[in-house]
């Protein structure tokens, strides 16, 4: 927050994200643009949370799997992280036949988020989905 003079910060945050979702609601497929502002902002700061949360939402729609997952796990190191990033982390993992790396994910989470519903629920489908795996092996 220092590299930025006061207000500046705030208001280049919310331009950024504005544009991202503007474009990710319209589905227009200026992507190099955005993810090259992405790559230039998270060279200054890797652990920028709008460059992580973009990206990841950018590799979503792309289909980039271990971009989306690389993103996620970088937003999880912030200390604005919240339970909805833990599980699109998990669903990305588990979409890409890693649910082992997803059940430890979740089982780390649920300690910190103990009473969120959806990460009791998706320990559910971990657990459906491993046994499932377990038949087919």
């Amino acid at each position: 927050r220092e590299r930025y003079p006061e207000g500046k910060f705030e208001h280049a945050s919310t331009s950024f994200v504005s544009n991202v979702f503007g474009w990710l609601a319209s589905g227009k497929r200026n992507v190099g643009k955005l993810i090259s502002k992405c790559e230039a902002r998270l060279r200054s700061d890797p652990l920028d949370f709008q460059a992580n949360e973009t990206l990841s939402r950018i590799a979503q729609k792309l289909g980039w799997a271990r971009t989306e997952i690389f993103s996620l796990q970088t937003l999880l190191l912030h200390p604005k992280r919240r339970p909805q990033q833990v599980i699109r982390l998990i669903e990305a993992m588990m979409k890409n036949d890693q649910t082992d790396h997803a059940s430890k994910v979740c089982e780390t989470f649920l300690k910190v988020f103990p009473d969120n519903r959806d990460l009791l629920a998706i320990r559910k489908r971990i657990s459906i989905l491993q046994s499932i795996q377990k038949v087919d092996s």
